[in-house]
């Protein structure tokens, strides 16, 4: 199952037949505990309001459920291209555990 917040995008997507909603980090389109993986890859940098995020996250993840975040690292990394692609941050490790502490994550690796 798949998620994206425009609407085209998502039309495109069930077009080539894959299933999608529509919906926001903050405000998850899916019952809560009924996630059993969550994968977000580039996405996190863009969401306003990451403490509602990582809130959503905890609350539709199953129990002993995985998460996978891809997001870009290092803020001394940031160039125009962050500006022009409308990333909102790059994560740093503390910044990072502390923003998504609601999660209570049993192991998170940082590469």
């Amino acid at each position: 199952m798949g998620m994206d917040l425009d609407f085209g995008a998502a039309l495109a997507t069930r077009a080539k037949g894959f299933p999608v909603v529509i919906g926001r980090m903050e405000q998850l389109p899916f019952r809560s505990g009924a996630v059993p993986a969550f994968f977000s890859s580039e996405t996190l940098e863009h969401v306003p309001d990451l403490a509602d995020a990582a809130s959503e996250l905890a609350r539709v993840l199953a129990p002993g459920g995985s998460l996978v975040l891809s997001v870009p690292a290092n803020e001394r990394f940031r160039s125009a291209w962050d500006e022009w692609a409308g990333h909102l941050r790059r994560f740093e490790p503390a910044g990072f555990a502390a923003a998504f502490a609601p999660l209570r994550l049993e192991r998170a690796v940082w590469f």
